[in-house]
């Protein structure tokens, strides 16, 4: 699977459009994405109108020009391939710009692989930003979006080819050694291919809570580290051993976007554990200690302490300071 996005300086929508659509393998398969129009001049309108609302700047993203291929399986029929790769565009689009103009056409002029055209708009509906994504921010989405083909589709027999940079396998000296006796898997990779497949396809925090209860794990973090315990087992991993950081990033940012798509927010850490774990330290990006209320609110306001008799016997028979005192009349003979 490629997900490919290249942006482009001048607003040549017209050029960019006749070519999504001279070289289409069928109209059934045309993707509109808050747009309207039906024909290309109308399009082309479209996205010059929202266009002009772009401040002039030099070297400025007029638009953006976006390809997804994957490779056609062997088992699975054309038009099934087309209509899948139809629902992976769509998903592909709404993440990575939900609120921009977009329009796509399939194209199958390949024996080996099938694959959509984008055209972009670089500014949301009616607004004079521009959309940008971080590279960190698209190489999550580029992430996520694989991870979640290879587990709802499993059909397509997509292999992994943008995720596979993301962190290499990790496995202890332990975990070898089983390996070269017994052949047998070490548990931790089970762990590891339940919560990858919780996070591809969690849609929400809920979601990945309903997940997480029903395979039996919870998440953990302690400082900096995050990791996941089985609960049956009661061990611990931690996401950078399992090799599962990108995925993680990934679920972020789409959780993320899903959350705020208008504006970028203003706290990015997520809370991922309903409640805090005993290791789980207040100032984790991942948990949060509930808030303690004041010392100053919790504390009662001691009532003045009253004097005890013998302290004020001991303050009237005690004599005055010698400032006060009058001077003694002297006698004369």
């Amino acid at each position: 699977m490629i997900i490919k996005s290249m942006s482009r300086k001048e607003p040549t929508y017209g050029k960019l459009i006749a070519y999504l659509s001279r070289d289409a393998s069928d109209k059934r398969y045309e993707l509109r994405h808050n747009v309207l129009s039906a024909t290309p001049a109308a399009l082309t309108a479209e996205f010059e109108g929202n266009g002009l609302l772009l401040p002039k700047r030099k070297n400025g993203v007029a638009m953006y020009h976006e390809i997804i291929s994957i490779t056609r399986p062997k088992g699975l029929p054309p038009e099934d391939q087309k209509a899948i790769l139809r629902e992976i565009a769509l998903d592909y689009i709404r993440e990575r710009a939900p609120h921009c103009l977009a329009f796509g056409c399939l194209h199958d002029d390949h024996a080996d692989h099938l694959h959509y055209h984008f055209i972009v708009s670089a500014n949301r509906i009616g607004d004079s930003r521009r959309h940008r994504l971080t590279k960190q921010q698209f190489r999550a989405i580029q992430v996520g979006l694989e991870a979640r083909v290879r587990a709802r589709y499993p059909e397509l027999e997509q292999t992994i080819a943008i995720g596979k940079r993301a962190g290499k396998k990790r496995l202890s000296q332990a975990g070898i050694e089983l390996q070269r006796r017994t052949g047998a898997t070490p548990k931790r990779n089970t762990v590891k291919a339940r919560l990858s497949d919780i996070f591809a396809t969690s849609q929400s925090k809920a979601d990945l809570h309903k997940r997480l209860a029903e395979a039996r794990l919870e998440l953990y973090s302690r400082g900096k580290i995050l990791g996941v315990r089985d609960l049956d087992s009661g061990r611990k991993h931690r996401i950078a051993t399992l090799g599962l950081d990108a995925e993680l990033k990934a679920l972020g940012a789409r959780l993320s976007l899903q959350s705020q798509p208008q504006q970028k927010s203003q706290d990015t850490a997520m809370n991922f554990s309903k409640q805090p774990s005993r290791d789980c330290r207040p100032s984790s990006m991942w948990c949060r200690s509930p808030p303690t209320p004041a010392a100053s609110s919790t504390r009662r306001r001691s009532k003045p302490e009253t004097p005890s008799a013998a302290q004020s016997a001991n303050a009237t028979s005690r004599p005055n300071d010698r400032r006060s005192r009058k001077p003694s009349p002297t006698i004369r003979a």
